[in-house]
């Protein structure tokens, strides 16, 4: 029990952290405006398959329609998996991305991940909690 604790107080202290973070681009802009998250449907996804937080959804500003690519790492900056397009959240993948909680097919193990985005030379990042 007192690990469970531990590791709730330690996820928010992350969560905290990434959420400042988050909003800030942290590379260079371009002329052709690079985009801005506007919203993630889910911080914590139970890939479960029961319908409900089983992804998360990131969606954005890009009016350029400039090419996104949406990455997964563990906390130790492994790399996890791509994020895909979401075409039940918007028909263009320029516009949103998801992540359904697995790498290579198989479910990944409870935790927090980072996620980045990236176009047009500007990178955005922030966290995503799987639940099991």
């Amino acid at each position: 029990m007192a690990s469970e604790r531990n590791l709730v107080r330690e996820v928010k202290r992350i969560l905290i952290v990434f959420s400042i973070s988050s909003a800030l681009v942290l590379g260079p802009a371009t002329g052709a405006w690079a985009g801005l998250l506007l919203s993630l449907s889910n911080r914590f996804i139970t890939p479960n398959a029961d319908g409900l937080n089983d992804a998360a959804i990131f969606k954005f500003n890009n009016p350029f329609y400039n090419q996104v690519t949406g990455k997964i790492y563990d906390l130790r900056g492994r790399y996890v998996a791509d994020m895909s397009p979401a075409p039940q959240a918007c028909s263009d993948p320029n516009q949103c991305q998801q992540w359904d909680g697995k790498a290579n097919g198989q479910a990944v193990h409870t935790g927090v991940y980072i996620y980045v985005l990236t176009t047009a030379g500007a990178t955005y990042s922030g966290v995503v909690v799987v639940i099991r």
